[in-house]
C-alpha cells in the first residue's frame, strides 16, 4: 500500500502543468515586446522613467505583452514576473509595474510594499478605468500608455528622493573603480613578491610588517599603508536608452486588474 502511495503520487506530480517561464528580466524601462508603440514615443517614455528613478529612487517599469501565458492567469503571471524582476530599491522596496496584454485586452499594475500608500488598489483601478482604457478601445496604445504613466508618476512623486543617479548608472560608475582597485592590488602584490624574492640575496630582513632592506633604505611598511584615492567619471552607456536594473524591491499582490 505503501510503494502504491508513492507511485500514485509520482504519476500526478506529472499530470500537473508546467509552470510558465517568465520572461527575463528587462534592461529598459519601456518594453513594448508587442510593437504597438512608435519607437520615438516609447524612448521618450523609457527617459521619463529614468529621470523619475533619478529624482526619486523609486522605479516604475511598463511591459507591453501581445498576450497572456496560456498555461496561468492574469495576477499569478504579473506578481511572479514582478518578484522575478525585483523593480525597486531593496531597502525601500519602492517599485511598480504597468503590464497590458494586447490581444486579450487586459491591464494590471502590480505595485511594491514600499508604493501601496501613493499607489493603492483604488487609485491604480482608476488609472486603469479612467486613464489608459479610454485611449485604448479607440487604438491609441501611445497615447494610453503616456497618459497612464503619467499618472503614475504624479501618484508616486514625492514620496522618496533620489541621488540623481539610477541603479544602472551607480553599477557604470563602481564596476569600473572596483576592477582598477583589483588590478592595481594585484600589481602591488607583484612588485611585493618580487622585491621580497630579490631581497632575499641582499641581506634583507622579513616579518610581519613586511619587508625591509638595511643597506637601501627602503621600507614598505604594509601594517601602516596609506593609499589615496582618485577620481572616475562614468561613461555612458553606448546605446541613447537609459538602461534599467532592478534593485531588490519586493512586491505582494498590491495593485488592480482591468480591461478595455
Amino acid at each position: 500500500m505503501k510503494h502504491l502511495g508513492l507511485l500514485l503520487l509520482f504519476l500526478w506530480s506529472f499530470a500537473l502543468p508546467a509552470e510558465e517561464a517568465l520572461p527575463p528580466r528587462p534592461d529598459r524601462y519601456f518594453n513594448d515586446y508587442a510593437h504597438v508603440v512608435p519607437e520615438t514615443k516609447a524612448k521618450e517614455l523609457n527617459e521619463r522613467l529614468a529621470t523619475f528613478e533619478r529624482d526619486t529612487s523609486s522605479q516604475i517599469v511598463v511591459a507591453v505583452f501581445a498576450k497572456v501565458p496560456s498555461a496561468t492567469s492574469l495576477e499569478d503571471f504579473t506578481v511572479r514576473t514582478a518578484k522575478a524582476w525585483q523593480v525597486g530599491q531593496k531597502d525601500k522596496r519602492n517599485g511598480a509595474i504597468l503590464f497590458v496584454f494586447v490581444q486579450d485586452r487586459k491591464l494590471r499594475i502590480e505595485v511594491g510594499y514600499g508604493l501601496e500608500g501613493v499607489l493603492p488598489d483604488v487609485i491604480c483601478k482608476r488609472i486603469i478605468s479612467d486613464t489608459i482604457a479610454p485611449y485604448f478601445r479607440s487604438g491609441d496604445y501611445a497615447g494610453g500608455l503616456t497618459a497612464g504613466v503619467d499618472a503614475m508618476l504624479t501618484a508616486a512623486k514625492g514620496e522618496y528622493k533620489g541621488n540623481g543617479r539610477t541603479r544602472a548608472e551607480n553599477s557604470n560608475v563602481l564596476e569600473p573603480l572596483i576592477v582598477i582597485a583589483g588590478i592595481v592590488l594585484v600589481l602591488l602584490l607583484l612588485l611585493f613578491m618580487l622585491a621580497c624574492i630579490s631581497g632575499a640575496k641582499n641581506g634583507t630582513v622579513y616579518s610581519r610588517r613586511g619587508c625591509r632592506r638595511r643597506d637601501s633604505g627602503w621600507d614598505w611598511n604594509f601594517g601602516n599603508s596609506s593609499s589615496s584615492g582618485g577620481s572616475s567619471t562614468g561613461s555612458s552607456s553606448s546605446s541613447s536608452w537609459s538602461s534599467f536594473s532592478g534593485g531588490g524591491g519586493g512586491f505582494g499582490g498590491g495593485g488592480a486588474s482591468g480591461s478595455w
